[in-house]
């Protein structure tokens, strides 16, 4: 159960929405927690959501590992980090999931999508 798993929110129309449920106990490839990443890039989320550059999402490399980045202009490299990915994680799958979940979120149609680690609303990490 995703029930009291840390959750990265977005806030819409007076309303909070997880995004991203983080289901992992800890995350290696940060040293992390999931509280602890979620509260890091809860945090990164917001930053960018009021900076208006969570527009455009894509994938890279940083520092040599996957990462999902928001950028302001479609097809403009990854630049502004939003998380890195684990080893073995599709990087398009995986922002193809969180787009779907925040594109459900902006037309209402949300629902929770869950695989075998992650949930999402679109997703789950």
């Amino acid at each position: 159960s995703f029930e009291r798993r840390p959750a990265t929110m977005f806030h819409t129309s007076g309303e909070n929405f997880p995004v991203i449920i983080w289901a992992h106990n800890y995350y290696h490839e940060s040293w992390e927690t999931a509280l602890a990443r979620c509260q890091r890039v809860s945090g990164i989320f917001e930053r960018h959501r009021e900076r208006g550059i969570l527009n455009y999402l894509t994938t890279g490399i940083m520092n040599g590992e996957p990462v999902v980045c928001a950028t302001i202009q479609e097809a403009e490299l990854c630049s502004r980090l939003l998380y890195q990915l684990e080893p073995g994680e599709n990087p398009q799958e995986e922002l193809k999931k969180l787009n779907e979940s925040l594109r459900s979120i902006e037309e209402g149609s949300y629902s929770d999508v869950c695989d075998d680690s992650n949930c999402y609303r679109g997703t789950t990490r």
